[in-house]
């Protein structure tokens, strides 16, 4: 399991991503995935996403909003030519990466 920060800190919550299931030819715009949230060692429930480009579902929804305000914690992603703040939907996008060891997109 990948964690989202070092083991070390304490002002973060630790994020993972268990049960992971990835779909690479399905992955278009977003990463296709679906895994269940566990946040500080406790199910949080479940995410998935289509991999077209669009928004992640949240099961139950108000994981996105716990996701969310983890995300705004963390600096922005440097795509390079770009900063861009980190949202829910990248914070876990980032998450699967790192999971599966796979490049960035």
């Amino acid at each position: 399991m990948q964690t989202t920060h070092d083991e070390n800190r304490l002002d973060k919550p630790v994020v993972e991503l268990i049960n992971l299931q990835y779909c690479d030819f399905a992955s278009q715009e977003t990463p296709c995935y679906q895994a269940t949230v566990r946040i500080d060692g406790v199910d949080a429930g479940m995410v998935r996403n289509a991999g077209q480009g669009g928004a992640s579902l949240y099961i139950p929804a108000d994981l996105r909003d716990r996701i969310d305000e983890i995300a705004r914690k963390e600096p922005p992603l440097d795509l390079g030519d770009q900063l861009v703040d980190m949202d829910g939907d990248t914070y876990l996008a980032m998450l699967v990466f790192r999971t599966l060891e796979l490049p960035h997109a």
